[in-house]
């Protein structure tokens, strides 16, 4: 589960320096993604105590947030220690550590990654 072509281009960094945020198209090739949707199924059912639910309509789709599951679930965790994710964050802020990492896992196989508590 290796992309071919560098993590991040000069300008992708420059952007994120300059403005906190940049998109990355395509970072996580299709076999990762279907890591974090195994993780979110297994999260839906087996909700853990810090699941809220904010949205849930009658054609099934819904909206919920659920923190520090990482430890439980391995799917999660496999994408945070086995993909390109620490990687690509520690080049967007250059910092040899990243001492959090968020990960919202939206329809059509799109993360958002954030990145937060830099440390040298």
């Amino acid at each position: 589960m290796q992309n071919e072509r560098p993590l991040l281009e000069p300008s992708q960094i420059e952007e994120f320096r300059r403005t906190g945020v940049v998109a990355i198209r395509d970072a996580f090739d299709v076999a990762w993604i279907e890591v974090l949707k195994r993780g979110l199924q297994r999260s839906l059912e087996q909700r853990g105590p810090c699941y809220w639910e904010f949205y849930h309509d009658q054609q099934g789709r819904h909206f919920h947030n659920e923190n520090r599951r990482w430890p439980e679930i391995e799917e999660y965790r496999q994408f945070l220690f086995d993909s390109p994710t620490g990687e690509l964050c520690a080049l967007l802020v250059d910092a040899d550590l990243i001492n959090g990492i968020g990960i919202q896992c939206r329809h059509q196989g799109l993360a958002t990654v954030m990145v937060s508590n830099r440390l040298r």
